[in-house]
């Protein structure tokens, strides 16, 4: 055996030397992936919001930094030790947080930034706040987990509405097709002369004060006493509990209603969904299951016997029309929905813009619905134009 000089001994320390930087480097940088990883920083958000929305202000002092900054899109800036009494105070009520989009980045080993959007619906000493912001958190990572260091955000410019989406009533009457007399505008007001109770209790729905109220029991439909073809209908909406469930079947043939008793909805037609943003939250905590097959903007779908063709975007099985953008208002809000259903096309707009609809429905005429389903709910403004 070839005896090592003292160069080679040299040689052979610097060599372990150097092997031993690079092991601590690459621990190092396992540690550094480890803490700098997107879905731990958007699991701590996730835990964040929900203690935040569900009034669990332990849980949502254990996400905060003990030297947070966060500003407010009004420009008020509060510390972690103000921000949880503002919200424990209710003071500011955080009932919807939702988010749109979320980018994280890593500029350091243990920060992260995280930018986006997302819609909060909050109650406030000067009245509720429903809107969509763009905002910037900061991140840090220590022994406890990724916590929030600073927040910022400001309130997103509502786009302008299209004026071919308003629902003009007071237009000035069209000459006759022969020159002769003037013929209306064709819209008209709905009342009670227009429908018939179905499968309801006396009490459940009640015309009162220009306005129909709906007990939300049992579930079931008033209908159109005749049927209908090619429409545009309006109507204002609020569901007058969190929550609430309803909705407007347009196209229900006579068959969808033979023999329907209490508790059950016509077996056919094409349904515009009013759902209340708490729904989601209501379905998921009453069971292990996952909202995601419905929205609450708006959804526009076939029922029963019906077909349909939904527009894009859709649920995850492609049964429904997903709204692609976010327009409704959290009770007690009203909404306005304007909907054309012509030649077997339904489009939906919400509060001034189009959202979702669908195509080649079949059957393309039948009744008009309004539907109760468990909460109460209140429409007014029903009008209608029928067309050709």
């Amino acid at each position: 055996m070839r005896r090592r000089t003292g160069w080679g001994r040299v040689r052979a320390m610097r060599l372990g030397a150097v092997v031993g930087i690079v092991a601590v480097a690459m621990a190092s940088a396992a540690t550094t992936r480890g803490a700098d990883d997107e879905a731990a920083v958007l699991a701590a958000d996730d835990a964040r919001i929900k203690a935040l929305t569900g009034g669990d202000f332990a849980a949502l002092a254990e996400r905060l930094a003990d030297d947070l900054r966060y500003v407010h899109s009004t420009g008020s800036v509060d510390t972690k030790a103000s921000f949880l009494e503002l919200v424990r105070s209710g003071k500011s009520r955080y009932t919807r947080y939702e988010p749109l989009e979320r980018v994280v980045r890593f500029p350091a080993p243990g920060i992260a930034l995280d930018s986006g959007r997302a819609r909060l619906v909050v109650e406030t000493a000067d009245g509720p706040v429903d809107a969509e912001f763009h905002y910037l958190a900061g991140w840090r990572h220590d022994a406890g987990g990724w916590k929030l260091l600073a927040w910022q955000s400001a309130r997103a410019p509502k786009p302008p509405v299209a004026p071919a989406f308003a629902v003009t009533f007071d237009e000035p009457p069209v000459p006759g097709a022969d020159g002769g007399a003037a013929i209306g505008t064709g819209w008209r007001d709905l009342g009670p002369d227009d429908f018939e109770n179905v499968n309801g209790a006396p009490d459940t729905w009640t015309w009162k004060d220009g306005g129909l109220h709906c007990t939300g029991k049992p579930v079931g439909v008033i209908r159109t006493k005749r049927s209908l073809q090619n429409l545009e209908l309006s109507l204002d909406w609020r569901h007058l509990t969190d929550g609430g469930n309803s909705g407007v079947f347009l196209w229900a043939p006579p068959e969808a209603f033979f023999g329907i008793e209490p508790g059950q909805l016509p077996r056919g037609g094409i349904e515009v969904q009013i759902l209340d943003h708490g729904f989601r939250a209501k379905y998921e905590s009453s069971g292990n299951r996952k909202g995601d097959w419905f929205s609450t903007d708006g959804d526009v779908f076939p029922v029963g016997t019906s077909k349909m063709i939904p527009f894009p975007p859709t649920s995850p099985n492609g049964s429904r029309s997903f709204p692609k953008a976010a327009h409704s208002r959290s009770s007690p809000a009203w909404n306005h929905y304007y909907v054309r259903a012509v030649e077997g096309e339904v489009r939906l707009w919400v509060n001034g813009h189009e959202v979702s609809g669908g195509t080649r429905c079949v059957p393309a005429s039948g009744h008009l619905c309004l539907e109760s389903e468990g909460a109460p709910v209140e429409f007014r403004r029903l009008r209608i134009r029928e067309l050709p």
